[in-house]
């Protein structure tokens, strides 16, 4: 009987293990996402704001 307890605590441990590795696993593939978007966002509004300046260079100097 003592060994059977002794699988189910270890069982148990090993469950409660692999949920906590399992748990901090996605939430570095949360952390990961989001540095990603972060990341693309910067490259997206750079190149917005050099398409921008570049219409409106062409558009200045269209005035003149």
């Amino acid at each position: 009987m003592k060994a059977k307890g002794f699988a189910l605590i270890l069982t148990l441990v090993t469950l409660i293990s692999l949920s906590s590795a399992s748990l901090a696993a996605l939430l570095f593939y949360a952390q990961m996402l989001e540095a990603q978007q972060a990341h693309q966002w910067q490259v997206f509004s750079e190149q917005l704001a050099a398409d921008f300046n570049q219409q409106k260079v062409l558009y200045e100097s269209s005035q003149q």
